[in-house]
């Protein structure tokens, strides 16, 4: 969003625009993603993200209600041993 008011502070800016700046901040070429999940009607996998890392996500769609449980800390452990970093001990 810095770089987007950086570019067009005075200018205004066309959604291409923000799909390009995206893209150049990734390093990649987001075009896609924003294909399927802004312009597409795909929802974003966010319970399989959420669960690596040690969190079950519940959602109320119709309620527009999201809900994180921490997972227990066998997997906990089990998800930073994936992602090769130390659970946090409560």
């Amino acid at each position: 969003m810095g770089l987007m008011f950086k570019k067009y502070t005075t200018n205004p800016y066309t959604y291409q625009d923000l799909v390009n700046t995206a893209s150049d901040i990734g390093g990649i070429d987001l075009s896609p993603f924003f294909k399927k999940y802004v312009e597409g009607t795909e929802l974003l996998p966010l319970n399989n993200y959420m669960d690596r890392l040690g969190y079950q996500m519940y959602d109320v769609i119709y309620e527009a209600e999201v809900y994180l449980v921490r997972k227990s800390i066998q997997e906990s452990e089990l998800n930073s041993q994936w992602l090769k970093r130390k659970p946090k001990k409560n």
